[in-house]
């Protein structure tokens, strides 16, 4: 048989289910960041903490005077020279990333931010509530690039853009054949 593994979408389930003989196989790693996600919905004090660090990496990410300045800063400190990471919410793990840049960052920017009305820091409590969120979700990505299946003799990967061929035709499995 052929699988297809996909995210958890239903347009795309149905039509993977509707539109072929292949069996449809949802994301073990999509599956598991919509779970996480679902779950932080139930703190609304990590909300906070999300939409703050959101604020200060746009900030720096939009302000490239600001940028060099941190880079100065991270050479003052003796921080490894690292450019923050933005949320992006198709991207998975993406909001892990950049609590976890921030919180590599977290002396410059600090530094930094001390002397700026905006954008506000995090507060102390938010810095640790940030610490726990990148630890769990560390764990978690863990987990993931455990489960993540090389490509061997007995399985074909695709990325997103190639198209399979079909074993029993020559040509490739694609839209004009749904």
């Amino acid at each position: 048989p052929i699988y297809v593994v996909t995210d958890n979408a239903a347009n795309i389930t149905a039509a993977v289910k509707s539109h072929t003989s292949f069996t449809h196989v949802p994301c073990f790693g999509h599956t598991v960041q919509l779970c996480v996600n679902d779950a932080l919905k139930k703190f609304p004090q990590f909300d906070d903490v999300f939409e703050k660090a959101k604020t200060i990496t746009t900030h720096f990410r939009h302000s490239s005077q600001d940028t060099v300045k941190l880079t100065e800063m991270e050479a003052k400190f003796g921080t490894a020279i690292l450019k923050l990471k933005q949320e992006c919410p198709t991207r998975w793990n993406s909001r892990y990333h950049m609590l976890k840049r921030l919180l590599d960052l977290k002396v410059p920017v600090s530094a930094m931010l001390i002397n700026q009305a905006k954008p506000a820091n995090l507060l102390p409590e938010e810095w640790k509530i940030a610490e726990g969120i990148a630890a769990e979700q560390r764990a978690i990505e863990h987990v993931l690039d455990k489960t993540e299946q090389p490509a061997g003799a007995d399985r074909k990967a695709f990325r997103h853009g190639e198209a399979p061929v079909d074993e029993h035709q020559s040509h490739p499995v694609g839209p004009e054949r749904f």
